[in-house]
């Protein structure tokens, strides 16, 4: 804060400005922000609102979680996947609400200040909610209200593709747009996230997908293949546990299309793990190698 001799001193984090005009700009020179020497009166900016935090400083990370809570937000430690469960009726592949208190939450997106490949981020575009600049959060502070009208502002790439890229051979792909239309949409409408996740575009339902293989990112996997609500799952840790299934299980012939990095599993394998899927010229087969 500039002084009027033009000397600078900090404001402590839990003093409050009573001044209308209280909210201090986020931005240090390098552009990076500075909660710390900056104050905001307590209100309900993010009343029902989830965020998690990722790529962000240990700092500022803190000083923003603060800062949100203080406006009646809810951050999310450990990514959005923590707020739910896998599984339904018959063992379909759902996720569903722990605490159904935050099914009734109007908002969820995640804050970072560049697009990611973690599993945080890739979580929130399962699900199909908005990943946003930490600026996103700035701006909502100022006009003290939920910006939802200028969300698209503020929105981050979904990622790179490598199959629009032209070199093949290059390590960096296309940069690709992240699609939060019906999120956007629904948002506008005053729609619940339970509302969100019933209504949001759910892309493999006619796909069974086996996962072969076993890795410290086993839970991560499931919890992407049901929020896309594949029609089954099935997991196989490694070539022993496959045989066994496929000795006490009858073979059965296949019409229908199968997905595969053939280059990283051997035929016989994939031919063992395409008779373990449920029988149906209406279902596909997905086989993703885990390791």
């Amino acid at each position: 804060v500039k002084n009027e001799d033009g000397s600078h001193s900090n404001v402590a984090s839990n003093r409050t400005i009573s001044s209308e005009n209280s909210i201090c700009s986020l931005n240090d020179v390098s552009q990076r922000p500075l909660l710390s020497t900056c104050a905001y009166e307590k209100g309900n900016i993010f009343d029902k609102c989830l965020f998690v935090l990722t790529g962000l400083s240990e700092e500022y990370r803190r000083e923003l979680s603060l800062t949100i809570e203080h406006q009646k937000g809810t951050v999310v430690e450990n990514g959005f996947s923590s707020l739910f469960g896998l599984g339904g009726e018959n063992n379909s592949c759902r996720i569903f609400w722990k605490d159904r208190r935050f099914s009734d939450y109007k908002f969820a997106g995640l804050i970072t200040e560049r697009h990611l490949r973690s599993p945080k981020y890739i979580e929130t575009l399962a699900l199909g909610w908005p990943t946003l600049h930490w600026k996103f959060i700035e701006q909502c502070l100022k006009n003290g209200k939920l910006v939802a009208e200028q969300l698209h502002r503020f929105l981050l790439p979904s990622g790179e593709s490598h199959r629009l890229s032209i070199d093949s051979n290059s390590r960096t792909g296309v940069i690709k747009s992240n699609n939060v239309f019906e999120f956007y949409m629904n948002l506008t409408l005053g729609l619940t996230l339970k509302c969100q996740l019933k209504t949001r575009p759910v892309r493999l339902r006619n796909y069974s997908v086996v996962i072969y293989g076993k890795s410290d990112v086993d839970s991560f996997i499931k919890f992407i293949f049901h929020t896309f609500e594949v029609y089954e799952l099935t997991q196989f840790d490694d070539q022993q546990q496959l045989q066994y299934q496929s000795l006490n299980r009858s073979s059965r012939a296949r019409s229908r299309s199968s997905d595969v990095a053939t280059e990283s599993i051997d035929e016989q394998t994939i031919t063992q793990l395409q008779k373990l899927c449920p029988s149906s010229n209406d279902v596909n087969v997905l086989i993703y190698i885990n390791g």
